[in-house]
């Protein structure tokens, strides 16, 4: 008796001890979890704890709740310093004007290397520093940034047509499809999520920030390609950033820590590029093959329109295309941003 007493128990610990490895093992791939990224010392500097204790401060009292699953109230915007070109001046401050309880940071080129240098590990300010194109910097800086503090990230030739705080407060994290007659008639794509970088908001810390900064490294080489523009677009522009929320999605983007918001072209960038005019009207009248359905209608909508843009309606923001990154650029003279943004906070870095 004693010994089936003894056999019995022998047999329920076993079960007991299957069930619950069974539980644990179910509970570490439920899809409510938080992504699998890797751990936050293995792209963060432990020096973040030490450094810039007042900035955390001011991030956490931007935030209406104070929560870092929100995406703080701040505006980022970058320069090579203070002095920006004549032709942007005038959207510069739309971001205060229609938004006045956020705050306002214009990040220079020294600010931004500083943050790279005391938050983040030396590996990515080797990476940084190895890109051949200004531009590509400016759009890794970007990630950075918002990687750190959330927030919103706009270039500056983009301006700020509605209130931000209420679309804000229902997401975690949002980036901006291109103009559809970019991914129709010029990427000829349109299953992949072209996003571009010249708007974003996400809170700090955020997943796919996370995963878009461990992928440069990857698409680095695309940077010194024969081809000037494609090289941009496919190392840290639009191609690039496609290509990364294609993968990230299907890996993560079922957990409610890691969901991304991508919002139709009509939020933040509603209007196309005029330098592709002449290339989409050759596109939309003499085709060298035949159209999708999708690209007919884009077609019909720009011949309406006599290959022009429309007025803006509803937008959150408008996306100028004035291309302050070009080799044919020329500044229109440079303004003091403390004169049109009287508030506005420099992030010049450590001296």
């Amino acid at each position: 008796m004693r010994y089936d007493r003894h056999v019995r128990w022998v047999v329920i610990t076993v079960c007991a001890g299957y069930l619950l490895y069974s539980l644990m093992l179910v509970i570490s791939l439920s899809p409510n979890q938080p992504a699998p990224t890797a751990p936050v010392d293995q792209l963060i500097s432990r020096s973040v704890v030490l450094h810039n204790i007042q900035e955390i401060r001011e991030v956490s009292l931007i935030s209406s709740k104070k929560s870092s699953r929100k995406i703080p109230h701040v505006i980022h915007q970058t320069w090579e310093d203070k002095f920006v070109p004549g032709q942007v001046a005038k959207w510069i401050p739309s971001w205060k004007k229609v938004n006045p309880h956020f705050v306002h940071w214009l990040w220079t080129e020294r600010g931004s290397k500083d943050l790279i240098i005391k938050d983040f590990k030396p590996e990515f300010l080797t990476l940084y520093e190895a890109y051949p194109h200004k531009i590509n910097k400016a759009d890794v800086r970007r990630l950075f940034i918002l990687y750190k503090y959330g927030g919103i990230f706009a270039d500056l030739d983009v301006e700020c047509l509605r209130p931000l705080g209420e679309m804000l407060s229902q997401y975690t994290c949002v980036l901006s499809q291109e103009p559809e007659e970019h991914q129709s008639l010029f990427y000829n794509d349109e299953h992949k999520n072209y996003a571009l970088t010249g708007f974003m908001a996400c809170r700090p810390g955020h997943p796919f920030f996370r995963y878009l900064i461990q992928q440069l490294n990857l698409y680095a080489r695309n940077a010194r390609s024969s081809d000037w523009n494609m090289n941009i677009l496919n190392s840290t522009g639009p191609v690039f950033v496609a290509e990364v929320v294609d993968k990230y999605v299907k890996l993560y983007n079922h957990t409610s820590e890691g969901r991304i918001h991508i919002a139709p072209p009509s939020w933040f960038m509603p209007t196309f590029d005029p330098v592709h005019e002449d290339q989409f009207y050759m596109k939309c009248t003499r085709p060298d093959k035949p159209l999708t359905v999708k690209q007919e209608a884009i077609c019909n909508r720009l011949k309406r329109n006599g290959f022009k843009n429309v007025e803006v309606k509803n937008a959150f923001t408008n996306h100028h295309w004035i291309h302050t990154w070009g080799f044919m650029f020329i500044p229109r003279g440079s303004i003091d941003v403390t004169e049109i943004v009287h508030d506005i906070s420099i992030r010049d870095g450590h001296r």
